[in-house]
């Protein structure tokens, strides 16, 4: 598909085909016209397939020309790098129109960015919690909103900062037109922008693997957060027989400690650390130690500062603690090595927040991973169920069983005064004369 199939203006196919663009990716063929078109959009595509472009080209497409004082886009991003980004490729694409763009960047002065805005602006780049505050605070105007665009939805769903987003998207005007780009979908990120779009063309790109990986056999535990992590790698660790020889991935010293001593606790001189931060932590220096040992079973593994290369030749199970940890380095330890045993298992711990580098992960090696379901025995923290509780039967007529009885009539209270019907039942409260004695 060429860039004639697309309806792009003039001004935009000149300044794509003097960067050496011709053709469009197959997401930018799927969305622009979509988008010139006044469709809401939601993009799902892996990373490298150019979003951020098809973002640009978008609103440029859509908006043409300068028009009025008021912003008509609006785009939010995950970081201040990726407004930079977009700076730089609206100054390149944009180079033939007369579109006004500017950013809200952290400690930027509110009245002279306020100033600026009022001066007249198209387009509008911000993360969210820096718009946020500049929005209560009626420093920009969003009446005139056309496009509200979020680029990396699920990023902005990791860093925290979806509720600000979902705040932002439901107080732009509702003719507003609404596009979403992101690289992969979940519960979150849908939560973030359901309430908003209007029967949106949902658009998802899958890359082919350009490498054939074979990785040993996965499966994934959704858990709901930290707590949770800890109660079910307790449980996995108790199956002595099953769970023989066990690495436990976790992204950083402090939480690596934290689930040692977890684990140290029910399973006393069977858990060891590579290379221990702590003096009172049982550690080993490589991991051949840890797998000649016969009575060790549980090697915890801090990822921060690893610079060894792990051999996990005799390991049965790989945990994945967590998934904070770069989509690259979790697809190497998954990967099947020459030396690993065909029992070997690879276990990954989700959150919510975690579930996006999972997606990225499979889109990358072209496996759905297996959820499996929590074993017996496993807490899920902050999941009590609430007990529906009948207080009547704990209500007595009898003043002296109990502290929680019926009040006495004279004692019941059915009203509630106001300031001003006080002064009108009892009058204006008189402050007393005299100094006040000290007891």
């Amino acid at each position: 598909m060429s860039l004639d199939s697309l309806k792009v203006n003039k001004q935009l196919k000149l300044a794509l085909n003097s960067k050496g663009i011709h053709y469009p990716t197959e997401v930018q063929a799927q969305t622009i016209n979509r988008i010139v078109g006044g469709h809401d959009v939601v993009a799902i595509s892996p990373e490298g397939t150019g979003k951020t472009t098809a973002v640009v080209m978008g609103v440029i497409a859509k908006l043409i020309f300068a028009k009025g004082d008021a912003p008509r886009a609006l785009i939010l991003v995950p970081t201040q790098e990726k407004v930079d980004e977009l700076v730089l490729l609206f100054e390149e694409l944009g180079v033939n129109t007369d579109l006004r763009v500017e950013t809200i960047r952290k400690g930027s002065n509110f009245d002279y960015m306020r100033d600026i805005l009022a001066e007249g602006v198209d387009v509008v780049i911000s993360t969210p919690e820096r718009l946020q505050p500049f929005y209560y605070k009626t420093g920009i105007n969003i009446t005139q909103i056309e496009l509200f665009i979020i680029d990396g939805a699920d990023h902005i769903t990791r860093l925290g900062t979806h509720t600000a987003t979902k705040q932002l998207g439901e107080n732009v005007p509702e003719k507003s037109q609404h596009v979403v780009f992101t690289e992969v979908t979940h519960p979150k990120v849908e939560h973030m922008i359901e309430d908003f779009l209007r029967f949106p063309a949902y658009i998802e790109v899958k890359t082919e693997k350009k490498v054939d990986l074979e990785i040993i056999d996965s499966l994934v535990y959704e858990v709901r957060n930290f707590k949770t992590k800890l109660n079910l790698i307790n449980v996995l660790a108790g199956d002595a027989v099953t769970y023989h020889k066990m690495l436990v991935f976790v992204n950083n010293k402090l939480n690596a400690s934290k689930v040692y001593k977890s684990l140290e606790k029910r399973n006393v001189g069977q858990v060891v650390m590579l290379n221990a931060p702590f003096f009172n932590q049982r550690s080993v220096s490589n991991l051949e130690d840890f797998k000649e040992e016969e009575y060790y079973r549980v090697c915890v593994v801090s990822t921060e500062d690893l610079e060894q290369t792990l051999d996990f030749g005799g390991v049965s199970h790989l945990v994945h603690f967590d998934l904070k940890d770069d989509k690259d380095t979790i697809i190497n330890r998954v990967v099947r090595q020459e030396n690993a045993s065909e029992e070997t298992t690879a276990l990954f711990f989700a959150t919510e927040n975690e579930i996006s580098t999972l997606r990225k992960i499979e889109q990358t090696v072209g496996v759905s991973i297996l959820i499996e379901e929590l074993p017996l025995g496993t807490i899920v923290e902050g999941d009590v169920e609430r007990l529906e509780v009948d207080l009547e039967p704990l209500v007595s007529d009898d003043p002296n069983k109990g502290a929680f009885h019926k009040k006495k009539d004279k004692n019941a209270k059915d009203y509630n005064y106001g300031i001003k019907d006080k002064v009108e039942k009892f009058g204006r409260y008189k402050k007393k004369k005299g100094k006040r004695k000290n007891k």
